[in-house]
């Protein structure tokens, strides 16, 4: 499942975030432009080729792996101090996992108000219930995409690693 979150150009316009180009002003979003750079320094192509190109829908070459794979880190960095562990991971794809947390209060509240059986019924949802997975892959232009069963706020997260890269 893919989602598209509006952004906003400096020119005022507002525009899906699958969108690397403004529709009304033209300007690139800002880590189009660091993406453009770094791939002139690696393919030694003039920048403004790669731009036209780019525009165009024309662009072949992609960001070297390990530029690709340092940005799939850091999003895997992320998510890892967020309590996510690697289940399996390749140089352009991981797959996390976060297991449900276990709540004092509510087996507290569980506790008291059904006199126990509550409680027994909260510890066998907490096994049977898997928990977040998620998979995380990284394309030829460096971009993180997540998919899978994914927590609220995640989305925002990747898209605003991929703008900081």
């Amino acid at each position: 499942m893919s989602f598209s979150i509006p952004v906003r150009c400096t020119c005022g316009a507002r525009f899906g975030d699958d969108l690397r180009y403004c529709p009304e002003c033209g300007r690139s979003r800002n880590y189009v432009q660091r993406e453009l750079e770094q791939l002139a320094a690696v393919s030694g192509e003039p920048i403004e080729e790669l731009e036209r190109q780019d525009r165009a829908g024309t662009l072949t070459l992609g960001l070297p792996l390990d530029i690709r794979t340092r940005r799939l880190q850091r999003v895997v960095a992320e998510l890892s101090r967020r309590n996510y562990e690697i289940v399996s991971q390749t140089d352009s794809s991981v797959q996390m996992h976060r297991r449900k947390q276990f709540s004092w209060l509510i087996a507290l509240i569980l506790l008291i108000v059904t006199a126990g059986v509550g409680l027994l019924f909260y510890l066998l949802y907490l096994i049977a219930v898997t928990g977040d997975l998620i998979y995380l892959t990284v394309d030829e232009r460096g971009t993180v995409a997540a998919t899978g069963k994914v927590a609220f706020g995640l989305l925002d997260l990747v898209r605003e690693l991929n703008e900081t890269t």
